[in-house]
Formats: C-alpha cells, structure tokens, sequence
C-alpha cells in the first residue's frame, strides 16, 4: 500500500514538473464607466503556451503596476482554454485608485514613458492550481494621454500591439 501512494505521489510530481509557463503580454487598456475615485479599465492581455499540454484556465487575478506602484489589481472568473503550442487573448476589469494614479503622475512630471509590469496567476483545473505569469515594459506619455483623454476630451483604448 506505501509503495502505491509514493507511486502515486511520484506521478503527480513528475506531471506538475513537465508544464511550460506561459508567456503573457500586456495588448490594451480600455477606460470602463467609473467613479470619481475609482477609475475602472479592461486590461486586455496575449498568453502564449509553449507547452504542448493545452491549459484549462477557470479564471485569472492580475495586477498592473506602473514605475513599481501597483495602480490597478482585478479578477475575472471566466474560463478560457490556452491550447497547446497556441495562444489566446484574454481580459479582465480591473479597479485602479486615483490616489495611485496622481501618485504616479506627480512622481514623473518630466518622463515620456513609464515602465510597468502586468503580473498575475492563471487559476487552472487539475494540477498544478495555478501558474504565475508576468511581463515588463514601458507606455510613452503620448500612449497614456491618449488613454485618459487629455487633450481630446473622451478617454480612448490603449492599444500596445
């Protein structure tokens, strides 16, 4: 009976090592209907499987953050399927706080872009439960005007493809 139940734990080992983490890009940030002191946005994002076990995601809890602030942190729990040796698009909602937001702002009066790291877990069926994914990278000031509306008015979508 001992013998099974290391076997058994062996398998399950082996089975969790032999995944290949998914890479993640941020693609684009949508303004969503927001209050005053929390701003709402779709971030929508790439995953990437280079494994060839396709992944059941169930659902994912992301946060962005810009110069090392975290600005906006959501969840979604609508399931996705990332095929093996494919990739998806996905999105999620995420609330940022204003005071972060001007914190950010303020911070880098004088900068024309700012780097940021979207990171995150992909909540998954089966083993193992989830997956860390995250990437860094810069949006130029120009890109963020455009997001908030600055100069036009209306607050547009951010595209980063």
């Amino acid at each position: 009976m001992r013998g099974r139940l290391l076997l058994l734990v062996g398998a399950l080992l082996a089975g969790c090592a032999s995944y290949e983490q998914p890479d993640i890009a941020l693609v684009g940030l949508a303004p969503l209907e927001s209050s005053m002191l929390e701003p709402r946005m779709r971030l929508d994002f790439r995953l990437l499987n280079p494994g060839r076990k396709a992944l059941t995601v169930r659902g994912v809890d992301m946060a962005l953050e810009i110069n090392g602030i975290e600005l906006a942190r959501g969840v979604d729990g609508h399931g996705f399927d990332l095929p093996a040796l494919g990739e998806t698009r996905a999105s999620v909602e995420v609330t940022a706080s204003v005071f972060r937001l001007v914190q950010i702002l303020l911070s880098l009066p004088e900068a024309e872009a700012f780097n940021y790291e979207l990171s995150g877990r992909l909540h998954l069926d089966g083993l193992p439960r989830s997956i860390p994914v995250s990437r860094a990278g810069s949006i130029t000031r120009e890109q963020l005007q455009g997001l908030s509306g600055s100069g036009r008015g209306q607050p547009g979508t951010l595209r980063l493809e």
